[in-house]
């Protein structure tokens, strides 16, 4: 079996030390946006800690102290869960990528088909994906 570590270059260890301080902090979290980012980045292998080093957990907990801003909101499952449902939709050899991805690589040389929008079990809103044409000449 091969050895994948050896060949992920491209990592991210995300981190979040945010204190519950100001009100404000954490209420706007977008995951459709996190994952836009992390995507744009071609990260292949991430880590994400669930907590911080304040003892704030980013989902709801019963043994944990949940980040207060977050209204009960489980951002760490939005996420994950997110990331998930947009990769489910791709068949084999594939790339998928949402709006903000798209808008992001403009005039960049990437070639996309509209997919159209598409319903996620889980979330309220359908989300735009495009299918990046890689194989064809740019």
């Amino acid at each position: 079996m091969d050895n994948w570590i050896q060949h992920c270059y491209s990592r991210l260890l995300i981190d979040n030390h945010i204190s519950e301080d100001d009100p404000s902090f954490m209420t706007c979290f977008d995951p459709q946006r996190y994952v836009d980012m992390v995507k744009k980045a071609g990260v292949e292998a991430s880590m994400v800690y669930a907590c911080d080093h304040n003892g704030n957990c980013y989902y709801p907990s019963q043994v944990g102290h949940m980040h207060r801003n977050l209204n009960v909101r489980d951002i760490f499952g939005e996420t994950v869960i997110l990331a998930a449902r947009v990769a489910a939709q791709a068949e084999g050899g594939q790339i998928l990528a949402s709006l903000g991805v798209r808008e992001l690589c403009a005039g960049k040389g990437f070639l996309f088909s509209d997919r159209g929008d598409v319903a996620l079990r889980g979330f309220e809103d359908p989300v735009r994906l495009f299918e990046v044409r890689w194989r064809e000449p740019v």
